[in-house]
């Protein structure tokens, strides 16, 4: 072999060579910074695996959740009928009530049985809660589909005048959203939010006719929830999910549990998933102190963190900035259930009273002000503008008013 030939060999072989130990000694490095964030979480308590925020387990005969599920399969069959226009129904024109009533009939045992489990003072499905944000939810739709349901059985009984059985499906309404307060999935909360917001949105047609007792007793149902501490255990959940992803699919190169390796996953993918993993774990920590606070105070640590995101993006903070934007408004979610639970409760106890305050010193917990008040033709005005007080922004107000006489 001729010398110089021989010299390029040589050469190539100590390129690669060199390449390749830089290339372990990153990845090694990379990967030491992903272990030595574990550690320090570990260290502080906080969960690294999404199985370690698996709520407690209950009674069977405690648990709403069995009959639920039992309740649920009475909807089979039923979930293809064409569904009333949901956005006519809190109107006072243009709704059909009779396609409404069949709506219902449907739905008359399911709704039966959904009564006795919500009489149980406990609510967890079994879910499988280490695979993360891959955890199958199927009782998220039955939950929505009982929701859609309460709601129109409440609106007939108050076109009826049946104030009782109004009464009734609204706290009913309110009691199935906490059916959700202990899962510790963001997806969970964000439907939790919804139901609640059905039921604030049937005490905004201000229909109902209660005795001062009763009204008490509505305002201490919506009192009932509670929501700060889930939403914030739910962010602990996408971390840890997180930690899970990287460990599973990157680090140890498998699809899913008993699933083929991927060719690439032994050193290609643990060299980049360490980096990303590592920032990502650094960013979702200052989110979930950010979700821990009250949301006037976080607010603006939120938008700052998403600017920082969008101002000087690098490939390690991919997974980053395609998740962290939606859990971040998620908190603004959480912000408006809890300023419908105010003022909801408000509400009802003034009606409980039978006399409209001169002035209201109750405090927005989306803006950190006290909500905006009013009275008005012999009624009151309870208005959350919403974050940044932009009284103007119609789509992100809520409004929550009395007739008046």
């Amino acid at each position: 072999m001729k010398i110089w030939l021989r010299l390029l060999l040589i050469g190539l072989a100590a390129i690669i060579g060199i390449s390749g130990l830089s290339f372990w000694m990153v990845a090694r490095s990379w990967r030491r910074e992903f272990n030595d964030e574990l550690r320090r979480l570990e260290q502080n308590g906080s969960p690294i695996c999404a199985s370690q925020l698996a709520p407690p387990p209950v009674p069977d005969e405690n648990n709403a959740a069995l009959l639920i599920a039992e309740a649920g399969l009475l909807l089979k069959g039923s979930e293809e009928d064409e569904e009333p226009d949901w956005d006519s129904l809190s109107k006072e024109e243009g709704l059909d009530l009779e396609s409404l009533r069949a709506f219902v009939a449907k739905r008359k045992t399911a709704l039966e049985k959904l009564v006795g489990a919500l009489n149980r003072p406990y609510c967890r499905f079994p879910l499988d809660y280490s695979k993360g944000l891959l955890a199958e939810v199927p009782h998220v739709s039955t939950l929505m589909s009982f929701a859609r349901a309460l709601n129109a059985r409440t609106l007939l009984s108050l076109r009826a005048g049946d104030h009782a059985a109004s009464l009734r499906d609204l706290r009913l309404t309110l009691r199935l959203s906490g059916c959700l307060a202990g899962e510790p999935l963001l997806v969970s909360q964000l439907v939790r939010y919804v139901i609640f917001d059905r039921a604030f949105e049937i005490l905004k047609m201000d229909l109902l006719a209660l005795s001062p007792e009763e009204w008490k007793a509505l305002a201490q149902a919506f009192r009932a929830a509670t929501f700060g501490g889930e939403f914030a255990r739910s962010f602990e959940m996408e971390r840890a999910s997180a930690i899970d992803l990287c460990r599973t699919y990157y680090f140890e190169g498998k699809q899913g549990e008993g699933a083929a390796k991927i060719p690439v996953g032994g050193w290609v993918l643990p060299l980049f998933a360490a980096k990303a993993g590592t920032y990502h774990l650094r960013v979702m920590e200052r989110a979930i102190i950010l979700a821990r606070q009250p949301y006037p105070k976080a607010r603006g640590g939120e938008l700052a963190l998403k600017r920082e995101l969008e101002s000087d993006p690098r490939w390690y903070e991919l997974l980053t900035r395609l998740l962290l934007p939606a859990i971040l408004r998620a908190h603004g979610s959480e912000a408006r259930a809890e300023a419908q639970q105010e003022m909801a409760a408000a509400f009802c106890l003034i009606k409980a009273d039978g006399r409209i305050p001169e002035s209201l010193e109750l405090m927005d917990p989306r803006t950190g002000f006290p909500f905006l008040y009013a009275r008005i033709d012999g009624g009151f005005e309870l208005r959350s503008p919403g974050p940044g007080q932009k009284t103007n922004d119609e789509t992100d107000r809520i409004v929550l008013k009395t007739r008046g006489k």
